[in-house]
């Protein structure tokens, strides 16, 4: 990147590969990655950047729980929306020196972009704003794990589900699975080579971590990383800790202030007691594992040549 220019990097998840760890350093380490010429976007939100997802929703989602919370739903008002974070864009971007890039990191992009259309309305708003350039950054995570994670999240959010879909084709869990179609969708609109695909495995992580990785594919120094001690933002829950929190859940749900208030005393209890994780019945286990597992395999051997040999690939504990 020519050192005059001013670019955009895209972190979109997948889900369930350390996306929050990963939030989390960027707000934190702000200073020592402004050295390796990354300034993490704040115009977008500062957590998770889900307004940027959300402006660039097709005209047809009325139900975005995100855009009614900040608008009425309407066009005029979702084009208010959009014009609004165009402008904030711009100013944020070019207030950073010449040859920075201005990160931006959010699970919902590839969450809630879930079509060729939707990908191309972030290009053009990205266009708009003047980035002269844009590196998408996506790790994927072997289906079977991310499904089983994506459980426990789904009960921590507040949901009563007994489990996940029994058919691994259901339409949420496929399309969250499908990495190759995810792959496609985004080099189509930003081409091959803007796009990175990264194995969400242990041994395929720089340092094991993502932080350390994303560093890396980035070509930032290690020294901006994180401690090797960092704790993991997210933790799991035994099995026995989990249905616990469903019942509590199916109970008594998160309406109002006092409930939401006694879940959190729960599940922090719970955290410190049932740590562990959930495993799907074993049949179920291997209906996911004949759908996903020789489409994760090849995929793995194409993207990832040299990590291909290892054990159980895309898991982590």
């Amino acid at each position: 990147m020519e050192r005059t220019r001013r670019g955009v990097v895209l972190h979109i998840g997948t889900e369930k590969t350390g996306s929050t760890s990963l939030q989390q350093f960027l707000r934190q380490r702000s200073e020592a990655l402004q050295r390796c010429h990354l300034w993490p976007a704040c115009c977008a939100g500062l957590e998770t950047s889900r307004l940027l997802a959300t402006v660039c929703l097709p005209a047809t989602d009325r139900e975005d729980e995100h855009l009614l919370s900040l608008t009425d739903g309407s066009p005029a008002a979702r084009a208010a929306l959009r014009r609004r974070l165009l402008a904030d864009l711009r100013d944020e971007l070019a207030a950073i020196p010449p040859g920075g890039r201005l990160v931006f990191s959010s699970e919902h992009l590839h969450a809630r972009l879930r079509r060729t259309d939707d990908v191309q309305r972030l290009q053009q708003l990205l266009h708009e704003a003047g980035a002269d350039s844009v590196q998408v950054v996506v790790y994927l995570r072997e289906p079977l794990a991310l499904a089983e994670s994506l459980y426990s999240t789904w009960i921590r959010s507040g949901r009563t589900d007994r489990g996940l879909p029994p058919d691994p084709a259901d339409g949420n869990i496929r399309y969250l699975c499908d990495h190759p179609a995810t792959l496609a969708r985004w080099r189509q609109v930003f081409g091959d080579g803007a796009v990175q695909a990264r194995l969400f495995h242990p041994q395929a992580l720089v340092d094991g971590r993502v932080e350390s990785d994303f560093l890396a594919v980035l070509g930032c120094s290690p020294a901006a990383g994180p401690a090797a001690s960092a704790p993991r933002v997210n933790p799991s829950l035994a099995p026995w800790g989990l249905e616990l929190l469903r019942r509590s859940n199916a109970l008594v749900p998160r309406r109002r202030a006092w409930q939401r208030w006694g879940h959190t005393k729960l599940e922090n209890l719970l955290l410190r007691l049932a740590r562990g994780r959930y495993r799907m019945p074993a049949p179920q286990r291997a209906r996911y594992e004949a759908f996903y597992g020789p489409g994760f395999t090849a995929l793995v051997a194409r993207e990832f040549p040299t990590l291909s040999a290892l054990g159980d690939p895309g898991r982590r504990g």
